[in-house]
């Protein structure tokens, strides 16, 4: 705001039309707050009259990203643009098998043993690429991306649960990670436990195996 209020905006805020004669706010929420608080009624924009709903979601996060990183913001935050990045792996995965589908050959469909191999082989190639591409734009490793990834296929509620957790600071990233691991029917009395007593205590996990979870707790020093 200090900056705002000396030189002025130097960087327009990004909307694009939205119902009622108003405009939605893309990029520049902080800015447009910032004028605000200032006493100003008039900003700067830049008006994306075509811009559709992926494309907005894309450039608020690219914009975000370059503004701050990743690490700073809340779990919350990140469970949110994790689902996004993941539905976009999703999307790209799928248009490469249609791709798939229209560039097979009648050679290849005579051998479709060979093809279906070198297709899943691809497939995975692809899908790696894109989780490897999209762990370094969010300057996260690959591996951290993928347990984010486990996290978010919680129920909606759920997850919600535990970024809130996550943002007190009750549990741990590995632990949320673990939990995420927890046969679902054991998933309730585990959260309830967390929510009770995040005042006094914290849970520390092991993972016996894939399937099996344990916790202990574990007094605050």
């Amino acid at each position: 705001m200090d900056s705002i209020e000396s030189v002025g905006l130097i960087n327009p805020i990004i909307v694009r039309p939205a119902a009622d004669n108003k405009y939605e706010i893309i990029c520049g929420h902080n800015r447009a707050k910032a004028m605000k608080a200032l006493g100003r009624d008039v900003i700067r924009a830049d008006i994306r009259s075509c811009l559709s709903d992926d494309e907005a979601t894309r450039l608020y996060y690219d914009s975000n990203l370059n503004q701050q990183s990743f690490a700073d913001w809340s779990y919350s935050q990140k469970i949110i643009a994790i689902k996004y990045y993941d539905t976009m792996i999703r999307n790209n995965s799928n248009q490469g098998k249609r791709n798939d589908l229209i560039e097979k050959t009648d050679d290849e469909r005579e051998n479709e043993t060979c093809v279906h191999t070198r297709h899943k082989s691809a497939k995975n190639s692809s899908r790696k690429t894109a989780r490897d591409k999209m762990a370094r734009q969010l300057g996260i490793s690959t591996a951290t991306f993928s347990k984010y990834r486990r996290i978010i296929k919680l129920p909606e509620d759920t997850l919600k649960i535990i970024g809130q957790l996550l943002d007190d600071k009750t549990i741990t990233f590995e632990a949320a990670y673990l939990i995420s691991n927890v046969e679902e029917n054991r998933l309730n009395d585990l959260l309830e436990y967390a929510i009770k007593n995040k005042a006094s205590q914290k849970i520390k996990m092991d993972m016996e195996n894939r399937h099996n979870c344990r916790y202990a707790l574990k007094n605050d020093t």
